[in-house]
This record gives structure tokens, C-alpha cells and sequence, in this order.
């Protein structure tokens, strides 16, 4: 069984597992991977057919297979029951003969996330015999988010863009010239920092909006003015 992998652009590079070679030698093989299409949150469309994955057996003596599947995000949330189904999750394979399974998916469940696991297949006695990787991307809609940062003198600073971070990391701003980003729903962080020398020395702060919750367009202005003075001593 040859090595597969998800492409860089879908939700992981986590690969199928074939380096197991008591598991790829053996006489079932399965789909490597599956890279489902995309979901929207709010979605009100029931389920849609979104995959197949294809079980082979090789070998003289059929073959029950047991069929699981686990999917999370990196850190660790597990997607909600429903928004990925199985057509079925028993499949018996006579020797020499090959079963299809279809995958189903339900946006009126799904939450947002990059999620990304396994589909295993095991035998009678809980054996994986072949398992397939499984990715799905659930995106929120995007809004505007709109950042200014005012210095210590109250004026607004029109090259200056404060840093966005969200649930994905680091967000780049699409119009930088009007400090517009596009974010999907949900909490922001927004920070900014200046460093000012004075004739008793330098002066550094930061000006943060610790939880930006975007539902709809919306502005949000740091201002450095009205950061508090703190003197060590």
C-alpha cells in the first residue's frame, strides 16, 4: 500500500499511516485519504453526499470489517456528532471483492474548526486492519473588522496596523491601507505597542482589546492615550 498524504492546502499534512507495515502488507486496503468540501456554519441545508471510501480484500477468506470514525481539531475538540456520517458502519468483503462506503455531511450541526482524523476499520477482534485519513474545514462568515490605532498624542496613526489574533492565529489585514480585515465570527485579540524616549528614559506600553467578539462589520480604535502610567522604582 503506497504512502498518501493531504495536500498542504487542505486542513493537515497527517498522513494516512502506511508506514505500518504489518497493517500495509495485509489483505484489506482502504481509500489513503479523503479531504471533505468545505461546511459553513448555519448552514440550512440537510444531508449532502460528500465522499466514497473504497475497501478492497486481497486475500482468500472474507472479511468483516467494523468501521469508526474520530475527528478533532489540533487542539483537541472533537466535531459534533452528526456533521459526518457513514452510509454504513459495517462492510463485509468476500475475497477478491471490493465494498464502497459513501460519506455524508450536515452543515446544521457543524461548528466552526479545522477538523481531521481517521475513518479505522477492525476486525472481529479489534484489530484495525486499514484506516483512511479524513479532513473538514468549517468556515463562519466573514465580516469586516476595521482597526485604528490613536498614539499618545490622541491622533490616529494611518500607517500604523495593530495586530489581530484569532481562533487560526494570526490575522492579515486584506486592505491595509483602510485597516480593514476579513475575519470569520467570533473573539479577537487585538493588540498594539510604542516605545517613546523622553529626557528620563524610554517609556513602553501596550494598548489591548483582549476580546473582540465579531458578529456583524465593526471598528475598534486602541488608543494609546489613555494607556495608564506605570513607574518601577
Amino acid at each position: 500500500s503506497t504512502a498518501h498524504t493531504v495536500p498542504h492546502t487542505q486542513v493537515t499534512e497527517q498522513g494516512g499511516g502506511r508506514i505500518d507495515v504489518a497493517t500495509a502488507m495485509g489483505d484489506v486496503r482502504a481509500s489513503g485519504s479523503v479531504s471533505l468540501d468545505p461546511l459553513r456554519t448555519g448552514g440550512s441545508e440537510g444531508r449532502q453526499q460528500a465522499a466514497t471510501v473504497r475497501y478492497t480484500n486481497s486475500g482468500d477468506r472474507p472479511v468483516t470489517l467494523s468501521l469508526a470514525l474520530g475527528m478533532a481539531t489540533e487542539s483537541g475538540r472533537t466535531l459534533p456528532d452528526g456533521v459526518v456520517g457513514l452510509g454504513s458502519d459495517t462492510v463485509r468483503l468476500a475475497p477478491g471483492a471490493t465494498a464502497e462506503v459513501p460519506l455524508s455531511t450536515d452543515a446544521r450541526h457543524a461548528v466552526r474548526g479545522n477538523f481531521y482524523g481517521y475513518l479505522s476499520a477492525k476486525s472481529a477482534d479489534g484489530t484495525v486492519l486499514a484506516h483512511t485519513t479524513v479532513s473538514l474545514a468549517v468556515h463562519a462568515p466573514q465580516h469586516r473588522l476595521t482597526v485604528f490605532y490613536r498614539g499618545r498624542d490622541g491622533k490616529v496613526e494611518p500607517d500604523w496596523l495593530p495586530t489581530i489574533w484569532g481562533p487560526d492565529g494570526f490575522v492579515d489585514y486584506a486592505d491595509r491601507q483602510a485597516h480593514v480585515a476579513l475575519v470569520e465570527e467570533g473573539t479577537y485579540y487585538v493588540s498594539s505597542a510604542f516605545y517613546d524616549m523622553t529626557d528620563h528614559g524610554g517609556e513602553a506600553g501596550t494598548v489591548v482589546a483582549p476580546e473582540v467578539k465579531v458578529t456583524e462589520d465593526r471598528t475598534v480604535t486602541l488608543n494609546a492615550a489613555e494607556a495608564t502610567q506605570v513607574h518601577i522604582r
